[in-house]
């Protein structure tokens, strides 16, 4: 009890800080084991965090506690307006390039093959914090930026179908923490519906209930199957930013689909391959076209207003683990996806704020078994740098805006069976 107010505490102390967008504003996967093999795992059960993925993975967890901190560094993010015709050419790369993402897991196995868990963990962002005033006019201070954190609260139980095949539920709480900064070209009249709820109201919070259902189960040969579906999670509106995102603050987390299986190609290895599929496309103000702006007709912050353009995308996750002693696991991995920003470049707007455009991930990690049955895990994944371009507004002047994104991620897990 004493861990999980602890860990729980330092969660909720870092919260404003987190940031992790690899997939768009997803993590690349869960838990070092999963990020260490591409962030594949929907068909594997080797940790807490392989609940988060699928929640059907707790009824072959057993009894387990995992505790894990990780450092994300998006070390590259940055844009360059040129071309325009008002006040906004300029390139800047952003500030702020160390974030603490922290999980804590803990499951118990109970009669008949079911079981339950809990599991806090940090599963989304995104930030940007650029030295000067975007677009800055005569007294205009501070920096331009945004941050969004999103911490999930969870609660797991699943039990078994039949002897081969399991399924699982999880309700979380979700929560998140949003503030804006240096945005007051767009803070004024025929721009957006509520001017004063655009930028500089400090940090905003929002909470939801969420749902994901999952299916684990065993094929010929020692493979595994596993699927999970996370529903759209309803939140509540961001009331200090009612002006910004459409529907008057509303800002949901997207629904999302997971398949994969994971199969033994060796002697002590095993390959996974999961496909991954975000649906943007279902929260208005992610998606909503940037372009539908109209001044003083379509105007931020109004029903069914612009949003940051961005498209539903597919992922596809490949990871390899090969036990080289009896203590010891590799593992390897590659996540490639699909950037959300619209190739047309029609929709780029917004990409400032949220550059969204790294597709390709490579990965590794290992485990080290410990005394008394425990273990440590860690992983690095590196994503590779990819720029974007596109238009910039012609309500703002128009004129070419190229968004770039590269990052680092860091995380050490420790685990234990009980």
């Amino acid at each position: 009890k004493t861990k999980l107010a602890f860990t729980i505490a330092i969660a909720m102390g870092v919260c404003p800080m987190l940031a992790h967008a690899t997939n768009g504003m997803n993590s690349e996967g869960s838990g070092p084991k999963g990020r260490g093999m591409g962030g594949a795992g929907v068909a594997m059960a080797n940790e807490a965090q392989s609940i988060i993925n699928n929640p059907a993975a707790v009824t072959a967890l057993g009894n387990r506690r995992d505790m894990a901190m990780g450092l994300f560094s998006p070390n590259h993010r940055g844009f360059e307006i040129t071309g325009n015709a008002s006040i906004f050419n300029q390139a800047q790369t952003s500030d702020t390039n160390l974030f603490p993402i922290p999980f804590y897991g803990f499951s118990k196995s109970l009669d008949d093959g079911a079981a339950w868990a809990f599991t806090l963990s940090a599963a989304g962002g995104m930030n940007t914090d650029y030295e000067t005033n975007f677009g800055a006019v005569a007294g205009d201070p501070g920096h331009t930026g945004i941050n969004l954190a999103q911490m999930f609260f969870g609660g797991t139980y699943g039990a078994k179908i039949s002897d081969s095949t399991s399924w699982g539920v999880t309700a979380s709480l979700a929560y998140q923490q949003f503030s804006a900064e240096g945005l007051q070209r767009f803070d004024s009249a025929g721009v957006t519906t509520s001017v004063g709820s655009v930028t500089n109201n400090g940090t905003d919070s929002s909470t939801g209930i969420g749902l994901k259902i999952g299916f684990l189960g065993d094929l010929d040969n020692g493979a595994t199957w596993g699927a999970s579906y996370q529903l759209k999670t309803d939140m509540s509106e961001f009331d200090k930013y009612v002006g910004l995102f459409a529907n008057q603050g509303e800002l949901d987390i997207a629904p999302t689909l997971t398949l994969g299986v994971a199969y033994p190609v060796g002697d002590g290895m095993t390959l996974a391959v999961d496909y991954h599929y975000i649906d943007y496309e279902a929260v208005d103000s992610v998606s909503n076209q940037t372009s539908l702006f109209s001044p003083g007709v379509v105007m931020f912050g109004a029903t069914d207003g612009p949003g940051f353009g961005w498209n539903s995308i597919s992922v596809i996750k490949v990871g390899i683990e090969a036990q080289t002693s009896p203590g010891m696991v590799w593992r390897g991995g590659i996540n490639v996806g699909e950037s959300p920003l619209d190739e047309s470049g029609v929709e780029m707007s917004t990409s400032f704020l949220v550059p969204g455009t790294i597709t390709t991930h490579l990965t590794a990690g290992f485990t080290m078994q410990l005394e008394g049955g425990s273990e440590l895990t860690g992983v690095f994944v590196h994503s590779f740098e990819e720029c974007q371009s596109g238009d910039f507004s012609a309500s703002f002047g128009g004129g070419e805006i190229e968004a770039c994104m590269e990052q680092n991620f860091l995380e050490i897990g420790y685990g234990t069976n009980f």
